[in-house]
C-alpha cells in the first residue's frame, strides 16, 4: 500500500522505485549484518585492523540504510524493517552460522557488495 504524495512523480513511477528501494534496503541491511558477524566470529580474534575496517563499513551501511528507508518513505511506501522481510527479500545469500576463515569472510562480504553494484545499476537504467 502506498500513499500518494505531492511529489510530481507518476504513481506507477513512484512504486517501481519503492519496491526497487526495499530490494536495495534489504540486501543493505543483510550486508550490514554480514559486517556484523563476521566482527563478533572471527575479525577481532584474528586480525584487529580487519576488525577495525568492519567497523568503520558498517556504521555506514546503517546511514544507507536509513537514508534507503527515507527515500521510500518520501515515495509513498513503507520501507522494509523486520528481519523475516530482510532474510526472505534479500539476494545475498545466507552465510553459515558457524565461524569462518578470514579469506572466506571476505570473499562473502565482497560477493555481497557486488550483488549490491550490480542491481543498482540495474535499477539506475
Amino acid at each position: 500500500m502506498t500513499r500518494k504524495h505531492p511529489i510530481a512523480l507518476d504513481q506507477g513511477a513512484c512504486n517501481a522505485s519503492i519496491d526497487d528501494l526495499n530490494q536495495l534496503l534489504a540486501d543493505t541491511m543483510t550486508l550490514r549484518d554480514l559486517y556484523k558477524k563476521h566482527q563478533l566470529a572471527g575479525f577481532r580474534a584474528h586480525l584487529y585492523p580487519l576488525h577495525l575496517l568492519s567497523t568503520s563499513i558498517s556504521t555506514g551501511q546503517l546511514e544507507l540504510v536509513d537514508q534507503i528507508a527515507e527515500r521510500v518513505q518520501i515515495l509513498g511506501g513503507i520501507a522494509l524493517a523486520m528481519a523475516g522481510d530482510i532474510a526472505e527479500r534479500t539476494l545475498i545469500p545466507r552465510a553459515p552460522k558457524g565461524r569462518e576463515d578470514p579469506s572466506t569472510q571476505i570473499s562473502r562480504l565482497l560477493h555481497a557488495h557486488e550483488v549490491i553494484l550490480e542491481e543498482a545499476r540495474a535499477m539506475a537504467t
